[in-house]
Order: C-alpha cells, then structure tokens, then sequence
C-alpha cells in the first residue's frame, strides 16, 4: 500500500486510497470492464501492488479443469457444499487448439499457469482468461520443460527452460524473462542433471524441480534449486530410499517452505509421509510429518 503510484486525478473528491480500497474488492470481471473505462482505471487495474493486494482478499478457490480437449475453470461454491460449477476457458481453447494434441501444464505462480505442447509454449491467465504466447521454442529439440518463476523484489517473472538438443547431443538451460526478453537467453551455469516432468514449486524467488541423474536413470534423485534473481542452481540431496519408482512423490509448499509428498505404492499402509525443506546451511530434507488417510 505505501508503494502505490499516484493515480488518481489532482481535483478527484474521492482519496487515492479509498479508490484503491474499493478496487481491490471487485470481481475479477468487474476489473476487467474497469481496464478499458480508462487510462486510470487501467493503470489501478494493472499495478503490482494492486494485484497482490486483490489476490490475498479473493474468498472463492479457483480450479483450472481439463476435460477431453477443453479447459475448464472450476470455483467452489460458497454455502458449503461439495459441488463446483465450471466455465469453459473459451479464448484460452481457441488459441492453444493450434498446437498439437500432447499438452502439459505443471507450473503455476500467483494465478499464472506456464503450458506447452510440443514446439508451441504460453503463459495462461484463467482469471482474466488472457493468453501470451511466448516465442518458438529452438529446433531440432527431442526433449523440453519449463519452470515459470516470479522474483517478488524485482517483480519478474522468468520461464526456465530446459532442452536436449539432437545435433548438439546435450542439455542446455535457456531463461525468458515476461515483459522485458524478446527472445530466449542462455544460461552458461547449468547442470548436468535432467529435471524431471513433475510439476515445479515458485517459493520465494526460488524454483524447486526434481531432478533424474540422466535421461538413463529415471529415478529423482535430488531436487534443483533455481534462484530466479540471480539465475543460478543449487542442489539439495534426497535420501536413498526415496529413489524407488514404485514411490509417489511431489513437491508442495507448506507456509512458505519447501515441502515433498512421499507415498510407498506397494506398502499401502494408509499414510503419506511429508518432509519439510528446514532453512538450514545443509539445505536437506530435514522434518517428516506422517499424515494418515481419512
């Protein structure tokens, strides 16, 4: 609230932080009608603080649904009951039907999803149901991911981008930075580990991913971490027994931590265990909580 620019108008009888006060309070669809009142509303509308400050005040959760060969967004319903009424993404369809079949979404920041299918990539809005497409992926790429990350002091958001080139026969590590890149940049500090398909997890201006050793070893064997300001990795060690495929694992956040989903398939004892990132030098793995299934 301290860092809001001055919108309103020299003469307006109504103070600035009343009009940012009710803004903040409006529907998504109401905003979106406001954007195009005018140049002011759509600069209240637009601005960081504004957003942030209007996401934590949001009562209802939004879902984003894949049905078949639509999107879907899904709101639960606020007298309690365990039904959702769903709203075809229309606009998101009719732009991501011109990519092919296969699709993935696995990263999400503040509302923001990162999707891609084959050599088409873009970033997703189900609020707003605003859809960019980011620049063509490189060629001749037998293997890609994306990560989407959002530094909150310099309020960037980057994809990251991991690709096995055919010719080249390695990995290489591109950064996208919204808003300010106009084409992919290379990253000369990578790693030589494969982040795995799992979803990725934003805490902090950092991204964690699992990592497999190599496209041989498909076993996860640690976690990346990725500071989005610095562009730079860090690995955190997993322990052995976690490295068994028959186990069921993902990473989540826990009030601001780092935290991973840990179930053993063949053992069905009817708890999950839960580990918790503690923010220590060592950087592992270093609380486990047991969760028993209702």
């Amino acid at each position: 609230m301290d860092e809001k620019m001055n919108y309103a108008p020299k003469k307006s009888s109504i103070p600035q932080d009343i009009i940012f006060e009710i803004c903040s309070w409006l529907p998504v669809k109401s905003l979106m009608r406001l954007k195009c009142v005018s140049t002011l509303c759509n600069l209240i509308v637009s601005e960081s603080n504004f957003l942030d400050n209007h996401r934590f005040r949001s009562m209802g959760t939004k879902f984003l649904v894949k049905g078949g060969e639509f999107y879907y967004t899904a709101e639960e319903n606020k007298d309690g009951k365990a039904s959702a009424s769903l709203l075809q993404v229309d606009k998101f369809n009719n732009s991501y039907n011109r990519a092919p079949t296969y699709s993935c979404f696995n990263s999400c920041v503040n509302g923001l999803f990162c999707g891609w299918r084959s050599s088409s990539l873009l970033i997703f809005n189900p609020s707003t149901k605003e859809v960019r497409i980011l620049p063509q992926p490189n060629k001749d790429i037998l293997w890609c991911n994306y990560s989407l990350g959002f530094e909150p002091k310099e309020n960037k958001y980057k994809v990251v981008s991991t690709k096995y080139h055919a010719q080249e026969g390695y990995i290489k590590y591109w950064i996208f930075t919204l808003g300010i890149d106009k084409t992919w940049r290379e990253i000369q500090r990578g790693f030589s580990c494969v982040p795995s398909s799992s979803p990725s997890v934003c805490i902090s201006g950092v991204i964690y991913q699992f990592v497999y050793e190599s496209f041989l070893n498909c076993y996860k064997s640690a976690i990346v971490a990725f500071d989005v300001k610095f562009e730079n990795y860090e690995i955190i060690a997993l322990w052995k027994a976690f490295m068994s495929p028959l186990h069921y694992h993902e990473l989540i956040e826990v009030k601001g931590k780092l935290a991973i989903i840990y179930y053993n398939y063949v053992r069905r004892s009817g708890y999950m265990d839960m580990w918790i990132l503690e923010q220590t030098s060592r950087k592992k793995m270093e609380r486990n909580i047991t969760i028993a299934f209702p």
